[in-house]
């Protein structure tokens, strides 16, 4: 669930749009924008994909935008105070002069106020907008402390003995540790004055049998298993047909299978592993890169 509000949500599709055009306008690889910002790369293609799960609060995200803005020759604070920090409910203590003329409370109640947009802002500051109210009584909690107000001596001898506990179990930790030490360290001396037995010529090792040469396939085929670590967009061509072309979820696998080539592209490659004929799995490329492999006959 995101921990934005629907006015954040909006925004900030909008400014992570307009940053992420501008960057490729210029030419400048994310990655360049990561190491030369300080922001790591995960939140820089959370905040152009307007993604609000992998991000922080409000406020750093605001931060983040200016940060960015700047590096590409943008005004960033301009850009970023277009993204609302304040938004949703605010819980306020009820101690007005005109709340207490025309209602009464119990003690601790509570009044909860609803933030407003920004066109609403004259009227936020002279008079928010009320919704019901939530009251809370406080002559519970009274009651109980006054209850345990005898058992105070008790409460705090109690919590001597913990903490003189605690105090006893580390010492003996430390004392045993020290002991311990100790006995590996005479042990470790008593070894090193034993004289060393002569080493006893090692066996010859017997010459193992080669396995039978592997019989090669009448008719081979080209399979390329593809695993997807992180979301990516992918494009499969097998024999010069495009089987697929879109954008893959974590988790997803297939094998595809080619009688003269199969090309794989990836927009993500670091978020792809391949495999070809059931060997290790490698990475396609770097991660946010965009790199395209081709498999064929001729060069296995």
């Amino acid at each position: 669930m995101s921990h934005l509000s629907l006015e954040q949500e909006e925004q900030l599709q909008k400014i992570g749009t307009y940053l992420s055009q501008v960057r490729q306008e210029k030419s400048i690889p994310i990655e360049e924008v990561a190491n030369k910002t300080f922001i790591r790369l995960h939140i820089l293609q959370a905040l152009e994909a307007g993604q609000s799960e992998p991000l922080p609060e409000p406020v750093y995200i605001q931060g983040f935008i200016r940060r960015y803005g700047e590096f590409l020759g943008l005004d960033g604070p301009g850009i970023a105070k277009t993204f609302p920090v304040n938004s949703g409910l605010s819980l306020k203590t009820e101690k007005t002069e005109e709340t207490e003329k025309t209602e009464e409370t119990e003690p601790g109640a509570l009044v909860l106020y609803t933030g407003t947009s920004s066109e609403d802002k004259s009227q936020t500051l002279t008079s928010p907008q009320k919704i019901p109210r939530i009251v809370a009584k406080s002559k519970t909690v009274k009651t109980v402390a006054k209850s345990i107000q005898p058992y105070y001596p008790y409460i705090i001898i109690l919590s001597l003995v913990s903490v003189a506990g605690g105090l006893i179990y580390l010492l003996n930790t430390v004392f045993t540790y020290i002991t311990n030490r100790q006995i590996e360290n005479s042990s470790v001396a008593q070894e090193q004055q034993t004289p060393d037995k002569p080493d006893q010529p090692a066996p010859a090792p017997k010459p193992e049998p080669k396995p039978p040469p592997t019989p090669k396939p009448s008719n081979p085929l080209i399979k390329v298993r593809l695993s997807i670590t992180e979301q990516s967009w992918v494009r499969v061509v097998v024999d010069g047909k495009i089987e697929l072309e879109e954008t893959l979820p974590k988790g997803y696998q297939k094998t595809w299978i080619a009688k003269q080539k199969l090309t794989v592209r990836s927009g993500n490659a670091g978020g792809v592993l391949y495999s070809v004929d059931q060997q290790q799995p490698k990475s396609l490329g770097k991660r946010g890169a965009v790199v395209q492999r081709s498999f064929s006959l001729a060069a296995q």
